[in-house]
């Protein structure tokens, strides 16, 4: 039987209610069995977490979340978005794919604005590869190259000086 002081039995409990550790979590941080962590907890009057009732709480809140994406729900509720898409499927719900205000954002700077995906995707907080999806799915033309960096400094107004095979210069 081990002999746990007040002050251990308070950050054991501080750690099980404010920090939301697990049982076997503290044990291992303190060097104790999980047995004995139950019996601290329950010794001090502490009120064991329902997990399933938790998740299930949580999960009613994400599929309250109809409007917004697995990705931005995840974010808010610490989980991944393939488990916000795994609940929603659960339930039945239909998930949308994509913000569309986001999209049609994104779709605007890279074609008014001449920003490249990456710079799109800075901007707007998403990955890049999400970017490059949604200008396949606008069916924009991708720019690339020399060309991209010609365009966008005409676009921005820049005189651009380009020589011909001939040698001689284009103003």
């Amino acid at each position: 039987m081990h002999n746990i002081s007040k002050i251990t039995a308070q950050a054991i409990v501080h750690r099980y209610q404010v920090d939301r550790r697990t049982v076997n979590a503290i044990g291992k941080e303190f060097g104790l069995s999980s047995h004995v962590v139950n019996r601290v907890l329950r010794d001090e009057g502490v009120r064991f977490r329902n997990r399933k009732r938790e998740r299930e709480e949580r999960d009613k809140k994400v599929l309250a979340l109809t409007d917004r994406t697995a990705e931005s729900i995840g974010k808010e509720f610490g989980i991944s978005a393939g488990l916000v898409r795994h609940i929603r499927r659960k339930a039945g719900v239909n998930i949308p794919r994509r913000d569309e205000a986001q999209f049609k954002k994104a779709i605007e700077l890279y074609t008014s604005r001449h920003l490249s995906a990456v710079e799109v995707a800075n901007q707007l907080g998403i990955p890049d590869s999400t970017v490059k999806r949604w200008i396949r799915e606008a069916q924009v033309s991708r720019r690339r190259g020399p060309r991209n960096v010609l365009a966008i400094l005409e676009a921005n107004g820049v005189q651009v000086e380009t020589p011909t095979p001939e040698g001689e210069v284009n103003r």
